[in-house]
């Protein structure tokens, strides 16, 4: 038995409840939406009138194919995500829980769009590409076959990111931004002037990645988090990290190696005496 949300006349969504697959082709072809074979379909997903979905797609409970979207062969659509109006996603793409590809969109073969991640309206992502956790690439975008936007990073609107290229957790990117292809932003990283070519990999002097042999959590009095690394042999002094920091890496959104780095180098820029050595 299939229960599968349709919009009514008055635009709202109503389940209906079907027996057999074949009671709910005749139905579905009626309202001009197709379900090629081998469709796997969770409860209660809502398929808009015009959308279509290819063989071997699986979509997962409460999942929503607006109207007019198309879903290719062997895609995989999250828990409550939503294919928006018109909006197409190729062959071979994951695309996470709760994830949204907004109206007109396209999403290119293979690529993976990780849980919570929102792609806005008119936005076309390449072949091949990474879109990491609650990662957001507004409207009006361009992401090349093979670039990396990584967990919690921010495309604003009219943002291109070449082949290749990188976006690092939690970076931000201004409009009308250009980053080349093969390019680095990395982590914590804002690109603010508007309308720039960015075509940068190198960090900044005092931002560099340290390099650590070990790392580790140890807490203080009062429940207080600290963490310590040890660099070119020797053990750095313990560093209190913010509750938001600790629930980020509990969440895996980032790293022992990624909080090291960020409590570190700025330590090295308070201080310069400290004799570490990037």
């Amino acid at each position: 038995m299939d229960i599968v949300g349709l919009k009514s006349e008055q635009g709202d969504w109503r389940y209906h409840r079907f027996e057999n697959r074949d009671d709910m082709q005749a139905v579905l072809s009626q309202r001009g939406i197709s379900l090629a074979d081998n469709v796997r379909l969770g409860r209660f997903v809502l398929l808009g009138d015009g959308a279509s979905v290819g063989q071997d797609t699986v979509l997962h409970d409460e999942c929503v194919i607006d109207m007019g979207a198309s879903v290719s062969d062997k895609v995989t659509v999250g828990k409550g995500a939503v294919i928006a109006e018109r909006a197409t996603v190729a062959q071979g793409v994951a695309v996470g829980d709760e994830c949204l590809v907004a109206h007109d969109s396209s999403v290119g073969e293979n690529t993976v769009l990780g849980d919570h991640a929102e792609i806005g309206h008119h936005t076309t992502i390449g072949e091949g590409v990474q879109i990491g956790e609650k990662a957001l690439v507004h409207d009006w975008c361009k992401v090349d076959t093979g670039a990396v936007v990584r967990s919690g990073a921010c495309l604003l609107h009219n943002t291109e990111v070449g082949s290749g290229a990188v976006v690092m957790e939690n970076a931000r990117i201004c409009p009308d931004v250009i980053v080349c292809s093969g390019a680095v932003v990395w982590p914590e990283q804002r690109i603010k002037a508007f309308g720039t070519v960015y075509a940068g990999g190198v960090r900044p002097q005092t931002d560099k990645q340290l390099h650590f042999e070990e790392t580790g959590f140890y807490t203080g009095r009062g429940g207080a988090v600290f963490i310590r690394a040890k660099h070119q042999g020797n053990w750095l002094s313990g560093q209190q990290v913010d509750n938001k920091d600790v629930q980020e890496l509990n969440a895996g959104n980032m790293t022992m190696r990624s909080i090291a780095n960020k409590y570190y180098t700025a330590m090295l820029a308070q201080d310069r005496n400290r004799g570490l050595r990037l």
